[in-house]
C-alpha cells in the first residue's frame, strides 16, 4: 500500500506488541488530555513518522458536534484558529466517526470531494486519518493523524492501520477515564457552589426573620410610645418647653415607624395590597421621576418588553423596588454613565437549568443595569444581607437591597445580581405571571 516506504526504520528497542504495551503503561500517567496527547503524538511520530496529531471528542450523548481538545505539530495553531469545533451533521468524515468504528481515511484531503472544505481549504489537510474511539458501546470521539500543506499525502500502510487500531483501544481507556475523573470533579465543584449559595440564601433568610421579628414587636411598643406622647400633646395645662419635647418624641416616633415598615419588609411580614400590574407602565413612571433626580451625566433609557403580561403585585412596593434599585445604580455612577431598565417575559424554565437559585415557572423579568464601579467578586453574595454596604460611611444604611430581597420575596418572585468591576452592574428581579383564572 502507498506509503510503506516512508515508514522509519525500526530503531530495535522494542516492536510490535512489546511497543504497545510500552505505550499502554506511558498512558497510565496522563492525568488530563493534553498529557494523553503528548504520548499519542510521540507514538505517531516515533512508530509511524507523522508529525500532526490531535484528539477531539463529541460534546454530547448526540453526537451533534465534535470538539478538538488538544492537537500537536506544525499545523497547531491553525486547527485552533479554524476547526476548534466541527458540527457532525454535513460533515461527511465526522458522520462516519460518529456512525461506525472503522478508521476514516482520507488520502488527499485537498481533491477528495467527500470532505468539508471549508476547513480544509483553510488548514490545507492532505492525509487525514481519524480512528474512532470508543468505550464499551459508547463513542466517545477520534485520534486523528495526518499531513498538511507542503508535506504532501502520505496514506498509511495497512501495519500502520493496525498499529493504529492497537493505540486506539488503549487511548479510549485512558480518554474514558480522563474525561470520567473531569466530570466527578466538575460535579463537586457545582455541588459545592450549590451548597455555598444555599447556605447563603438561608442566611438571609434568616437574618430577614429576625430583623422582621424584633421590627414587630418594636413597632408595639411604638404604638404605646405614640399613644403615650399624643395624651401629653393633648394636656391644656403643658408649658411651651414641654409642647417642644412632646413633639420631638413624636417625630422621632414615626422615623422609628419608618425604620421598622423597612425591616418589616425584610421579614416578609408588611401587608400587601395585590393588584395586577403592568411592569411597563411602573418603569415608565419611574423614568420620569428619575430624570428629575439623576444628575444630567447619566443617560436613562427603558426597554419595554412586548406584550408584557401582567404580575400580581402591591404597586407601592414594587415602586420601591425598582426605585431602591434605580437609587443604588445612580450611586455606582459618581462620574456620569448609562441606566438601563428593561422589561421581558421569560419563557418557563429557561434559566433554570442554568442558575441555581431559580424556581421554574412563568415571570416577568425586571432588569436594572448601571454602568457604574461595579462590585467586587468576593462582595457579590453579601449585597442582600440587612445592614451591608460598599458606600462610605454615612452614605447608605444597607437596607435598600436588603428590602429588595424582602418584598421580591414576599412576591414569591426571584432577584439575583451580576456584576464585574469596572465595568457594571446588573440586577435582574422574577415575578410571577398573573395567571388568569380558570372557569
Amino acid at each position: 500500500m502507498p506509503g510503506d516506504e516512508q515508514r522509519p526504520a525500526d530503531d530495535g528497542r522494542c516492536s510490535g506488541g512489546q511497543r504497545l504495551l510500552v505505550f499502554a503503561r506511558r498512558l497510565q500517567g496522563a492525568v488530563d488530555f493534553a498529557g494523553l496527547t503528548a504520548f499519542v503524538a510521540d507514538e505517531v511520530r516515533d512508530a509511524l513518522g507523522y508529525d500532526n496529531a490531535w484528539l477531539a471528542v463529541f460534546t454530547d450523548d448526540r453526537l451533534r458536534e465534535v470538539r478538538v481538545l488538544t492537537v500537536t505539530g506544525p499545523a497547531e495553531q491553525d486547527v485552533w484558529k479554524h476547526a476548534t469545533v466541527i458540527p457532525v451533521e454535513g460533515d461527511w468524515m465526522m458522520e462516519q466517526i460518529a456512525q461506525g468504528d472503522r478508521v476514516v481515511v482520507i488520502e488527499d484531503a485537498l481533491t477528495d470531494p467527500r470532505v468539508n472544505h471549508d476547513i480544509v481549504d483553510q488548514l490545507r489537510n492532505r492525509t487525514i486519518v481519524n480512528v474512532p474511539l470508543r468505550f464499551i458501546d459508547r463513542p466517545l470521539g477520534a485520534m486523528g493523524l495526518g499531513t498538511f500543506g507542503d508535506e504532501g499525502p502520505r496514506p498509511p500502510s495497512e501495519a500502520d492501520l493496525e498499529h493504529l487500531i492497537a493505540m486506539a483501544a488503549h487511548v479510549s481507556v485512558a480518554a474514558a477515564r480522563i474525561r470520567f475523573t473531569e466530570e466527578r470533579t466538575q460535579a463537586a465543584a457545582e455541588r459545592l457552589d450549590l451548597e455555598r449559595r444555599l447556605a447563603h440564601r438561608q442566611r438571609l433568610e434568616s437574618l430577614g426573620l429576625l430583623a422582621g421579628g424584633v421590627a414587630h414587636d418594636f413597632n408595639n411598643l411604638l404604638m404605646v410610645m405614640r399613644s403615650t406622647a399624643s395624651i401629653f400633646e393633648a394636656e391644656e395645662g403643658l408649658s411651651e418647653q414641654g409642647r417642644a419635647g412632646v413633639a420631638m418624641l413624636l417625630d422621632a416616633v414615626e422615623r422609628a415607624r419608618d425604620l421598622t415598615r423597612q425591616l418589616l419588609a425584610l421579614g416578609r411580614r408588611q401587608e400587601l395590597r395585590l393588584a395586577p400590574l403592568d411592569l411597563n407602565a411602573r418603569a415608565r413612571k419611574l423614568a420620569t421621576l428619575l430624570r428629575r433626580v439623576v444628575p444630567g451625566a447619566i443617560a436613562i433609557d427603558v426597554i419595554e418588553g412586548p406584550r408584557l403580561p401582567l404580575v400580581s403585585g402591591d404597586e407601592t412596593q414594587i415602586d420601591q423596588i425598582l426605585l431602591n434599585l434605580c437609587l443604588n445604580a445612580r450611586d455606582a455612577m459618581p462620574r456620569g454613565g448609562k441606566l438601563t431598565i428593561e422589561t421581558r417575559q421569560v419563557a418557563d424554565g429557561e434559566y433554570v437549568g442554568e442558575q441555581p437559585w431559580a424556581r421554574p415557572g412563568r415571570y416577568v423579568m425586571l432588569t436594572v443595569t448601571d454602568t457604574g464601579t461595579g462590585i467586587a467578586p468576593e462582595l457579590i453574595d453579601r449585597v442582600f444581607e440587612p445592614f451591608f454596604t460598599t458606600k462610605s460611611e454615612g452614605q447608605g444604611s444597607g437596607l435598600g437591597l436588603a428590602i429588595v430581597y424582602g418584598v421580591v420575596r414576599q412576591h414569591e418572585g426571584m432577584v439575583h445580581c451580576f456584576s464585574e468591576p469596572g465595568v457594571g452592574t446588573t440586577f435582574e428581579v422574577y415575578l410571577p405571571v398573573l395567571e388568569p383564572e380558570v372557569g
